[in-house]
């Protein structure tokens, strides 16, 4: 019986069955047909809606039988092996393929007659907004593993390669009746013990590596067996810390190599780290698994990933973004010159310094007080204060950001040797990360 079929890649995850769900009302003629296995949350989901979205195994297909593939959330061969005889048919030209994928270009994309790629966080979202063009009813069943699919790769819209498009598919897909508790119940399921094992750990075991201005996590766990959803447990360290980037590489029973990595930021790109070993994924998420049959390969495998680690661009740090001209005064400044030079400058702190060393900071809140307290007569050592809270130059900009919030202060002098080179304040740093035209400092 000939027939179309809807492939996507290897462990399916939400927003790939999703694609392919929605695929179905696009090729109505189209059977789904999964690979071996597909990631937890999925399984559990399927669990209960197998017979409400219908879809075979591999194993259960002739490939003699198939006259058009449609794959969906990928165009790279190498996560399409099930499917090597009908990729050969495609690479022929016997094979009506269309494609439908939201992943960057890689030298390993498959040919396709009818392609629609977009740089979007989820490529359910490309296949919502045909349904919307073409005016294709879709139920309320159907409205939330579509929003499922969504949710799970912006990671809820705040992944960094989420669009205002998937914004606004979201939108649409709640109009249609998507049930949001749902959609909270399978993105969040309960750790197994085993997951809970391997969140500390990673957590534990975590290093830092600083990729230009950016603080990137590595985590290297030993496992006897595979842990299942290791994905969402990956994602949860990444929200626990305080870095831009995490990729935990589980080395299981020795033979092979499984990494998953997760980025909060555009200058660290997950998909592009992880295809230097074998795997992808996008901007915010993606994972690689290498097997490790040679003496030497796991070493391997980690230098590969540590450079390619160190080869991300990282974006600025506190270097970049520092004040380099800080105003400063000497311990025995009058207070009554400290407030007229905060006046002149529109700033709302100076850094102290005692000779060369930085001796305390006073901000326009300690002028108030001794002010109120008819002190300003007197100088800057009678109320600066003395503990100090710094940075070093090379630093990221998160570590700035978890001190200011940690103390509850709006600058950290910058030192490079033990030595004032810079002043960073909040309103650098809100520049940054609005565009915020304000200053406070």
């Amino acid at each position: 019986m000939s027939r179309r079929v809807i492939v996507t890649h290897d462990v399916a995850d939400f927003d790939g069955f999703a694609a392919a769900v929605a695929a179905t009302k696009l090729y109505p003629d189209a059977t789904i047909v999964l690979r071996r296995t597909e990631s937890p949350g999925l399984r559990s989901y399927l669990a209960l809606h197998k017979d409400r979205f219908g879809y075979q195994r591999v194993s259960e297909l002739d490939p003699k039988e198939v006259t058009g593939l449609v794959v969906v959330d990928v165009r790279r061969r190498g996560r399409l092996a099930d499917f090597s005889e009908l990729l050969l048919r495609n690479d022929a030209g016997l094979l009506p393929t269309d494609v439908w994928d939201h992943h960057p270009a890689s030298p390993d994309d498959i040919p396709a007659g009818h392609a629609r790629v977009a740089q979007l966080g989820a490529v359910t979202t490309l296949l919502v907004e045909v349904l919307q063009d073409r005016g294709i009813a879709i139920d309320e069943a159907e409205a939330t593993l579509l929003a499922l699919g969504i949710h799970e790769d912006t990671g809820s819209l705040t992944h960094d390669g989420s669009t205002p498009r998937d914004a606004a598919a979201l939108s649409w897909l709640v109009g249609q009746g998507a049930h949001l508790s749902t959609v909270r119940r399978y993105l969040r399921p309960a750790m197994t013990p085993e997951q809970r094992d391997v969140l500390r750990e990673i957590l534990e075991r975590q290093r830092l590596v600083i990729a230009g201005g950016s603080a990137v996590h590595v985590a290297r766990i030993e496992l006897d067996k595979m842990v299942e959803g290791l994905g969402p447990v990956v994602s949860q360290a990444a929200a626990l810390g305080r870095g831009d980037a995490l990729f935990a590489s589980f080395v299981v029973a020795g033979k092979k190599v499984h990494v998953v990595g997760r980025s909060s930021t555009p200058h660290v790109d997950v998909g592009r780290v992880l295809r230097t070993v074998g795997g992808g994924g996008h901007a915010g998420a993606g994972s690689a698994s290498i097997r490790c049959r040679e003496p030497g390969a796991i070493d391997d495998a980690h230098a590969r990933l540590d450079d390619a680690i160190a080869a991300e661009p990282g974006g600025v740090g506190v270097r970049h973004l520092m004040t380099r001209e800080v105003v400063t005064v000497s311990t025995d400044t009058p207070l009554l010159e400290v407030r007229r030079m905060m006046e002149e400058h529109h700033i709302s702190g100076v850094v102290v310094l005692k000779g060369e060393q930085l001796a305390g900071i006073l901000s326009h809140r300690d002028i108030d007080k001794a002010e109120r307290d008819g002190r300003l007569h007197l100088r800057v050592n009678s109320c600066m204060r003395r503990k100090v809270h710094t940075v070093d130059v090379d630093a990221p900009l998160t570590e700035a950001i978890t001190r200011m919030s940690d103390h509850g202060i709006g600058r950290l002098p910058v030192l490079e040797g033990g030595q004032l080179v810079g002043l960073l304040s909040r309103s650098d740093l809100r520049r940054r990360l609005y565009e915020d035209d304000g200053d406070d400092r």
